[in-house]
């Protein structure tokens, strides 16, 4: 086991869930901007933010609020959370999987509430 493997299941899950929607939502930002043409000022301008606060976004330095995710994905017209349902989830090990939207690298982590058998 890599050591950021190791690292990542002694941490508590929902620390590491927060850390890859963190991921994800920086990355969604850099590709809105790679496919746009845009800096992080345009993007601030654009989304009604300041540029420090897209900074933030993309460096993973803080924990936007649904509004903040609302807001950027409305004002850049650009689709941002997909959200599963419980019968879209298939039990795979220790992580479920979404069934229905790319799972290239998203997985939601080890919901109990949601557990269903293979």
């Amino acid at each position: 086991m890599n050591i950021i493997d190791r690292l990542l299941t002694e941490q508590p899950k929902d620390d590491a869930l927060l850390q890859e929607w963190q991921f994800q939502i920086s990355k969604w930002i850099l590709n809105v901007m790679d496919e746009r043409g845009m800096t992080q000022r345009d993007v601030a301008r654009v989304a009604k933010m300041t540029e420090p606060q897209i900074s933030a976004l993309i460096h993973c330095d803080t924990n936007a609020t649904l509004a903040t995710l609302a807001r950027l994905s409305a004002l850049l017209d650009k689709e941002l959370l997909s959200i599963a349902t419980p019968s879209q989830l298939r039990y795979v090990d220790t992580t479920y999987s979404v069934d229905s939207f790319d799972t290239s690298e998203r997985t939601v982590h080890d919901l109990d509430l949601y557990k269903e058998s293979a």
